[in-house]
């Protein structure tokens, strides 16, 4: 890259930038407009507030090490965005059960949805009409009375997952991964996986994997300057869109492999079941066949 274009893309992320802050500004001024108090927290940096100390790994030991001090419901500032972290049980029923119908929302996830396509997790949604769909058919069939009917399918992956235990102990990450896994593909797609290898199992770790890492707040500063999601994947410091294309790629396989399974097998039964209707399966009288 010559010397000229990389000061070009220094002055386009820097304007990117310049904008997505005023925005994110702007927006979250209008969300609170009367400037009401808000809960204690680390004292933040000007402009950027607590982004530096928001951790990436194991938030929930720092966030346990801060409710000491700040009490069990603390606030902190990124970037203008408010983020509001609840340390006790008692704090998070008040307010995401006893008054559901307030903060039941999620907020804006341009990693995770917009780059990464990750709404095929219905949980990630936004409370609309198509999470209210989704939730409707889950419950249709995961409610406590509709899960027995599942019970021989994970009796046998439990078996599975018992023998190989025995036969590589050290390996037992790997067996849980696996178990679940394929508990999982059976009960949804009919699916049996491979011991090793498996192409489906091997999908769904790699997007529970962008899941983890995407899904802790602070993790990604596009998740704060939505904007920075236009920035092409060749500029510096755009890392983050290569990390969501592979992500994005894994929930796709994730999603249309098994769906693509299931459909032959649908189209294999009709075409089965029409092959028995109409072929004359009467054994003729000098035991020839059909």
């Amino acid at each position: 890259m010559s010397l000229s274009l990389y000061y070009s893309c220094l002055v386009l992320g820097a304007a990117l930038l310049a904008i997505g802050l005023f925005r994110v500004y702007a927006q979250n001024t209008n969300r609170n407009p009367k400037r009401l108090p808000l809960p204690p927290g680390p004292k933040g940096l000007p402009i950027i507030g607590n982004l530096l100390d928001m951790p990436v790994h194991k938030p929930w030991v720092v966030f346990g090490e801060w409710s000491k001090i700040y009490g069990d419901i603390m606030h902190l500032n990124i970037l203008g965005r408010s983020i509001i972290i609840l340390c006790s049980a008692r704090r998070t029923t008040d307010l995401l059960e006893k008054r559901s119908l307030i903060y039941s929302d999620r907020p804006r996830m341009p990693m995770l949805l917009e780059l990464m396509k990750c709404d095929c997790f219905f949980a990630l949604l936004p409370y609309d009409a198509r999470w209210r769909r989704r939730r409707r058919l889950f419950h249709d069939h995961f409610h406590i009375d509709a899960v027995s009917k599942y019970l021989p399918v994970q009796s046998r992956g439990t078996r599975r997952f018992l023998l190989a235990l025995l036969e590589s102990p050290n390996e037992f990450r790997d067996h849980i991964r696996h178990a679940f896994a394929s508990t999982i593909m059976n009960i949804a797609y009919g699916i049996k996986v491979k011991a090793k290898n498996d192409p489906y199992v091997e999908a769904v770790e790699i997007s529970l994997e962008g899941i983890n890492e995407a899904g802790v707040a602070g993790a990604f500063l596009v998740d704060f300057i939505p904007i920075l999601k236009y920035v092409p994947n060749w500029m510096p410091g755009a890392g983050f869109k290569r990390k969501a294309a592979r992500w994005r790629d894994a929930n796709y396989r994730m999603t249309e492999m098994p769906w693509r399974y299931v459909e032959s097998q649908h189209v294999r039964r009709i075409w089965l079941q029409k092959l028995f209707l109409t072929t004359d399966f009467t054994v003729s009288g000098d035991g020839g066949s059909w």
